[in-house]
């Protein structure tokens, strides 16, 4: 269980934010935060799955934002 970055204050995941926002991705809740040093932090609450990349430009953050829309969980009992 690695937690929640986008709710650690004192980890520095998140320090310098810039925007936040929250989104459900195939059905679960996703956290996003943009920091002044262009890291992007992602978290899924709900599994504990959390996501970051420093982005040096749109086209990198586009990456990022369309490679975590296919991330999915795993379904309980295989279904």
């Amino acid at each position: 269980m690695a937690g929640v970055y986008t709710d650690c204050d004192s980890c520095g995941w998140v320090s310098g934010e810039k925007w936040r926002k929250k989104q459900v991705i195939n059905g679960q809740e996703a956290v996003f935060v943009f920091t002044k040093s262009r890291r992007l932090v992602v978290s899924f609450p709900e599994s504990h799955a959390n996501f970051y990349a420093a982005v040096r430009d749109e086209s990198e953050l586009a990456d990022m934002l369309v490679m975590l829309l296919t991330f999915e969980t795993p379904k309980a009992n295989g279904k």
